[in-house]
């Protein structure tokens, strides 16, 4: 028995027990990847851009690292830094 998958990328026919979870994996990783590219593109073309001085980019850039080396900060600290 075949069974015809289709996808925004691509229509095949193959061969029901073909199928395996790994190629149900890839596929919806493939849609999830092209979703999240044209949500950026829809993104970038609808909110403007912004200007930022040097001070703004360097914490910008600190905050960046902050999140790569996976730091946690609790939220009174994060209020107290921002005085709120």
């Amino acid at each position: 028995m075949q069974t015809t998958v289709q996808t925004a990328k691509t229509t095949r026919k193959i061969h029901e027990k073909q199928i395996t979870l790994e190629d149900i994996y890839n596929e919806i990783k493939g849609m999830r990847e092209e979703i999240r590219d044209r949500l950026d593109r829809l993104i970038a073309v609808n909110i403007p851009e912004e200007t930022i001085s040097d001070e703004e980019m360097k914490e910008l850039d600190r905050l960046s690292e902050e999140i790569d080396r996976g730091e946690k900060f609790s939220l009174e600290d994060v209020l107290a830094e921002s005085n709120v």
